[in-house]
């Protein structure tokens, strides 16, 4: 994969979960995926193995983060 294909893969990823279309972001990651996420926060940091489990995790997010 290219600079510019890894490049426009992640831009469009985070807009579409900026929208909350968690279903199109997902959809370009890879079933063996992982995120880990830094820090101590309870039910969010640490590292996240899989789709489901990262899904799990960004469904849970909304009404975790609201604006203010």
């Amino acid at each position: 994969m290219s600079t510019d294909n890894n490049r426009d893969l992640v831009t469009n990823f985070w807009q579409s979960l900026g929208k909350g279309d968690i279903k199109v972001a997902f959809a370009s990651l890879s079933d063996e995926v992982s995120w880990v996420i830094p820090g101590d926060l309870a039910d969010f940091s640490g590292l996240r193995k899989g789709k489901s489990e990262i899904l799990d995790m960004a469904r849970g997010q909304p009404k975790d983060f609201q604006a203010g």
